[in-house]
């Protein structure tokens, strides 16, 4: 029995239906065994040779060129139709294939296309049957995937105690990147459909690449434990044209949801008994971001800064005291100085896009206020002791000057204290209660002048005032209380 082969694309059917090859490269990464999704390439190789009547030959130029351009305008670009080849009725390749090629060659040894034309077809498939590529299924052309694994800068974590007093801790912190790019051809399908590239490398990186902490991609590799990630960044690219999709993501790891730097400054100067320690550092707040699920347990950058300096602001005094040498700093009873806690000045700042917090925090080992809720505090006394007095006489005629004379008396003993400080203003919410403010003058001295008053008293048999004021801006809080005496005895 004779054997039937018809051989048709889409309307068209080829008679003589022409000899086909096919081929299918294997093709696969050289790291890790993933077979990449290459096509079938069928190379349909066929002579036009027009019959006439009864089956006679009928060639000639125009017949030859007629199917020459029936052929022209049925294999064009971007032709995608349904491939049959049958035997006895059973197709052995069914599918929707893609023109690749088409040349057309002359087969007459006179005249040009005068009996017959030989041509050449390449088609490409997805698979000899369906609209699935026979050595992988996703449709993955290309495919590359890489992590990378550092230091953030320079940031080696640890704690040193090589100090006075106290330790010094830096937080290790880690950066990481995952880039992913991945490539999938169109696709045409059976019944018009059609698979396009970019949406198969999508989808491909959403269901096996994308992942949601560098936990799941670097597993085995140096990853160091106790840490957190933070700062999860990604971007993705599309080339449309080229069926390609490129994913980065980037982390930073660290063990809590911020990372800080400071530095501790000690001066010194001849011109003055106290020492100067400053505080400056900077925290950079890190973000907590959920790509899978938006908008689940989201933090911004500076939520984890403010978080952060919460923490550590209550620290600040002994990082200072770090430096603090109090056996360097010694008062009049040769006792030692400590450095005083209440900061000399302090500055706060915080960028909120950048999620940055700034700060400066100086301290010295001033004494404490005598008055706790003085913010400045200055308190100068000045003993006025006896002159002598002495009479002047002018002698007229005398060129070495005047004659002096010892009376046998000297003059006035004083003592003086002078008080300056800054108080809280005054809280009385409108100026309409002005006139209640003078009710409102600080005491907060008094007793200290009383007290300085009565050891005068104790030491001097008289004692008598000269002058008493006080004055205050209630704007400000600025204060000042001036009290002199004329002190003495009866012998």
């Amino acid at each position: 029995m004779a054997t039937s082969v018809t051989m048709t694309y889409g309307s068209y059917s080829f008679t003589p239906a022409p000899s086909f090859s096919l081929s299918r490269a294997a093709e696969r990464t050289p790291g890790l065994n993933f077979c990449l999704s290459t096509p079938v390439e069928i190379t349909l190789d066929g002579i036009i040779f027009p019959t006439g009547s009864d089956g006679a030959p009928s060639g000639g130029f125009g017949p030859v060129t007629d199917q020459i351009a029936t052929l022209s305008s049925t294999f064009v670009c971007g032709d995608c139709e349904t491939f049959v080849v049958a035997c006895d009725g059973d197709a052995f390749i069914s599918g929707q294939a893609k023109v690749l090629n088409l040349s057309v060659d002359p087969r007459t040894d006179g005249d040009l296309y005068v009996n017959t034309a030989a041509y050449s077809i390449t088609l490409e498939m997805v698979s000899l049957t369906g609209n699935t590529y026979d050595n992988q299924a996703s449709g993955i052309t290309s495919i590359s995937e890489e992590w990378n694994f550092e230091i953030l800068d320079e940031r080696v974590g640890g704690t040193t105690s090589g100090l006075k007093d106290g330790t010094i801790s830096v937080d290790a912190a880690y950066n990481v990147t995952h880039s992913v790019t991945v490539t999938a051809p169109y696709v045409c399908q059976e019944g018009g459909g059609s698979s396009i590239g970019w949406e198969q490398a999508a989808d491909y990186i959403t269901n096996e690449l994308a992942v949601a902490s560098p936990q799941q991609g670097v597993t085995g590799l140096f990853l160091p434990t106790g840490m957190n990630a933070y700062n999860h960044f990604r971007t993705v690219a599309k080339n449309v044209y080229d069926g390609t999709i490129t994913l980065n993501d980037s982390w930073v790891l660290s063990v809590d949801g911020a990372l800080e730097d400071f530095d501790v400054s000690v001066e010194t100067s001849l011109d003055s008994y106290l020492t100067n320690i400053s505080v400056n550092g900077n925290i950079q707040g890190l973000a907590s971001i959920t790509y899978e699920n938006p908008n689940n347990n989201e933090t911004t950058k500076i939520e984890n800064a403010i978080a952060k300096w919460s923490g550590i602001s209550g620290d600040l005094y002994s990082r200072a005291s770090t430096v603090y040498l109090a056996s360097e700093n010694i008062n009049q009873d040769s006792n030692t100085m400590p450095l005083n806690n209440i900061p000399l000045s302090t500055s706060f700042g915080y960028n909120n896009t950048a999620g940055t917090i700034t700060y400066s925090y100086s301290y010295n080992n001033r004494p404490y206020n005598c008055v706790s809720n003085a913010r400045l505090e200055n308190i100068t006394f000045s003993e006025n002791n006896p002159n002598d007095v002495f009479a002047s006489l002018t002698v007229l005629g005398r060129a070495a000057g005047p004659l002096l004379q010892d009376i046998g008396t000297v003059g006035q003993r004083t003592r003086e204290i002078s008080i300056e400080a800054v108080l809280p203003v005054w809280d009385s919410g409108r100026c309409s209660t002005i006139s209640s403010v003078g009710a409102g003058v600080p005491t907060d001295y008094d007793s200290l002048v009383s007290g300085y008053e009565a050891n005068l008293t104790g030491t001097y048999s008289q004692v008598f005032i000269n002058s008493e004021s006080k004055t205050w801006n209630p704007k400000d809080g600025r204060f000042s209380f001036n009290k002199s005496w004329t002190v003495g005895g009866c012998s």
